[in-house]
């Protein structure tokens, strides 16, 4: 029996779905790839899909939905903005779906939204997997005013970015499109992973890409961080033997929790305020980037879901995650950009805070036993110590995190200096506002002491300034003698 050709249908939608079933907003195609004599027999042009699935249960191979632009209508279907959103959109399903997939459980729920001001995003997010605490992958297309003080969080380079001089006060009108996850599993041996890849444009002009993904996990293991950084260093190496090892740099320098003298977790890979190359290599980069998730991640979850842990280890695995909640809110640009951007209208809370874990912990002056495994890989996170051992030609970084701790100290000896010198100074002031009331003693022949209207702090401020000895006497008002 011959076979017959394949094709494919497009489908309007028009169905509303059941409880648990792919939340579909009214309009959206679906393209069914059926037999060809089989599309022509049972469908037509505006067949239900309630229809489309009783008739094609048996035969249908594949099923896709298609994503509908947020971009607005004035976006050229060739411009970046367009070409970039798509490209994030198709990862967000499909490192959705590798997701679902390794967890066995738990399903991402979809939830679409849209601005006032153009664009939208959909937010993913899984919890309470057979892996998972909790997982989220959000999209994000937003048009807006950003204000200044938003735009420095959204970049190194802050204004310079506006693409022209600003006046105080003034907006930057911008494009941005991103695509972000944090994923917590709750074995304390499964490290949390994080990526974001986005796509920035003022109205003047300027654009950049930046992104990057990291791996935080709470106990060292060597191999699984080789096969973690070695993926990027191989998707880095097709553009160019000089990015990983920058990359890399960049990211335990940007996940430097600077408060704690600490690194959120074992870095990967993280560039910002990159246009250095032509926007369609870029464009690639960010997309193998993205292929390159499910690549890095999963196999190590694979290896170590099933692994058997204390009451302890988790403990531990909860502290570790405070000091993920501290880097989030007080560090991360996309965190700080988002919580900035709520008084234009343009953030979502829940958007910006999906980062955050269900479960974090916080015991006071808490250290880990020594010779422990906790112990091991805080040495990690205090010194650049796995680079070396990965064999990946990064490296660490020159002096691993001393050359950063030297830093710090240089600025804490710095303020130091500042505050010993004003100690210096004022010091210095008061003794000669006692030399002072002591001379006009012996000048005047009486007793210097403080009229009942005159408090003695503020009659010692009066003298804090002077530099010269007074012509009268500041407690008779009267010419010195």
């Amino acid at each position: 029996m011959d076979v017959p050709a394949l094709a494919r249908v497009t489908v309007p939608c028009h169905w509303v779905p059941k409880a648990g079933r792919p939340q579909l907003s009214s309009g959206i195609d679906v393209r069914l790839t059926l037999p060809m004599s089989l599309a022509a027999l049972h469908f037509g042009r505006r067949c239900s899909m309630r229809q489309a699935r009783q008739r094609s249960r048996s035969r249908t191979q594949h099923t896709v939905m298609r994503y509908t632009s947020m971009c607005k209508d004035s976006d050229a279907p060739e411009s970046m903005r367009r070409r970039f959103e798509a490209v994030v959109a198709e990862a967000q399903e499909n490192i959705c779906k590798a997701i679902e997939d390794c967890d066995g459980g738990a399903k991402f729920c979809k939830e679409p939204y849209t601005r006032e001001s153009g664009g939208g995003g959909i937010a993913r997010v899984l919890t309470n997997g057979n892996i998972f605490e909790k997982a989220g992958v959000n999209l994000s297309v937003v048009y807006g005013q950003m204000p200044q003080e938003a735009l420095q969080a959204a970049t190194e380079r802050g204004a310079d970015r506006a693409g022209g001089k600003l006046e105080p006060g003034q907006k930057v009108p911008f494009f941005a499109c991103g695509l972000s996850s944090v994923m917590h599993p709750k074995n304390p041996f499964c490290p949390t992973m994080h990526f974001n890849y986005r796509y920035f444009e003022t109205e003047t002009g300027a654009w950049w890409f930046g992104g990057g993904t990291d791996i935080t996990p709470s106990y060292l293991d060597r191999d699984d961080m080789k096969h973690f950084h070695g993926t990027y260093k191989d998707v880095c190496d097709k553009y160019s033997p000089e990015w990983y090892p920058k990359f890399k740099k960049w990211a335990d320098e940007y996940f430097l929790i600077k408060h704690r003298g600490e690194t959120r977790g074992l870095g990967g890979i993280f560039f910002d305020d990159f246009n250095t190359e032509d926007p369609e290599t870029h464009l690639k980069f960010a997309e193998e980037a993205l292929d390159a998730v499910p690549k890095a991640y999963v196999p190590i979850l694979e290896k170590n879901r099933d692994k058997e842990f204390t009451e302890d280890q988790k403990q531990w695995q909860l502290l570790r995650r405070g000091r993920y909640v501290e880097f989030n809110l007080v560090y991360d640009r996309g965190t700080v950009f988002g919580l900035k951007m709520l008084g234009s209208g343009v953030g979502r809370i829940e958007s910006i805070l999906m980062s955050l874990p269900e479960n974090a912990q916080w015991l006071y002056a808490h250290e880990p036993k020594e010779g422990s495994p906790e112990a091991e890989i805080m040495e990690c996170f205090k010194e650049d110590l796995i680079a070396g051992d990965l064999g990946l030609g990064a490296g660490p970084m020159p002096g691993g995190w001393k050359e950063l701790q030297n830093g710090r100290l240089a600025m804490l000896a710095f303020a130091g200096d500042q505050l010993r010198s004003w100690v210096k100074t004022q010091v210095v002031r008061l003794l000669i506002a006692a030399l002072c009331m002591a001379t006009q003693y012996l000048v005047t022949g009486r007793a210097v002491g403080f009229a009942d209207d005159q408090q003695p702090f503020s009659f010692i401020q009066g003298h804090l300034g002077a530099a010269k000895f007074p012509r009268t006497n500041p407690l008779l008002d009267e010419p010195v003698a």
